[in-house]
């Protein structure tokens, strides 16, 4: 927040220099096509292009003025060579302290998608040991029911050849006697 507001500050003062300093160019007398020139280059976006264009301007400049350090022009364009220099720092930090923030968000966010796809898989996991023993115990209750019903055929089994013995015994009695 604080950055921001910082630099928006900062870009309004370059906004009112520039303009400034166009004004002043305009007003030292120059051809249309230079001062056209100059001031194309100094409302550019671009800073490094606004530097290079206002540079080769000065260069090529032969004002009288020209050595003079009270020069209003070379005064502003100091001061704004120094605010885009600041911007351009306090810009970087940002950037470099958001890519700082987005990159320990991207790590916690991953560390939080492992954490639970390493949870997830121990829920299947035990699924699939539920499913098993689930079929286990299908199959072993059905097991179950066949030797039930086995036991209970044999034992009916059983009980009808005790009940035939028993009238054999009574008959061989019968016949003993």
């Amino acid at each position: 927040g604080n950055n921001i507001e910082f630099i928006m500050e900062k870009s309004l003062e370059l906004d009112g220099s520039i303009q400034e300093l166009s004004h002043d160019v305009l007003d030292v007398g120059e051809s249309p096509e230079k001062a056209s020139f100059t001031s194309a280059a100094l409302t550019t976006n671009k800073t490094s292009a606004t530097k290079g264009a206002f540079s080769s301007y000065l260069k090529g400049s032969q004002s009288p003025q020209r050595g003079k350090s009270d020069d209003p022009v070379r005064k502003l364009w100091g001061d704004l060579d120094n605010a885009s220099t600041a911007i351009d720092l306090k810009v970087k930090q940002v950037i470099n302290q958001n890519e700082k923030d987005y990159l320990n968000a991207y790590r916690d966010h991953m560390y939080s998608v492992q954490k639970e796809i390493k949870s997830l898989k121990g829920i299947v996991r035990e699924e699939k040991k539920k499913s098993k023993r689930d079929q286990k115990l299908t199959k072993l209750e059905v097991e179950r029911d066949w030797f039930r019903s086995e036991a209970i055929r044999l034992d009916k089994i059983g009980k009808d050849n005790i009940r035939q013995i028993d009238r054999l015994k009574v008959k061989a009695e019968a016949l003993d006697e």
